[in-house]
């Protein structure tokens, strides 16, 4: 399988049918639940004094 990005411009390779398939895509959702908390634990750094 090649890389999407290889395939099409993203609104093109994205129609609804790949939209749901990577919506439904449960390594999409581990994923995408990584990122949200790796975000989250970046905005409870503290602040760097100068």
């Amino acid at each position: 399988m090649s890389r999407p990005e290889y395939e099409a411009p993203a609104d093109v390779f994205y129609n609804a049918l790949e939209a749901k398939k990577y919506a439904r895509s449960s390594r999409m959702q581990a994923i995408q639940t990584q990122l949200t908390d790796r975000a989250l634990e970046l905005l409870l750094l503290p602040v760097a004094a100068e």
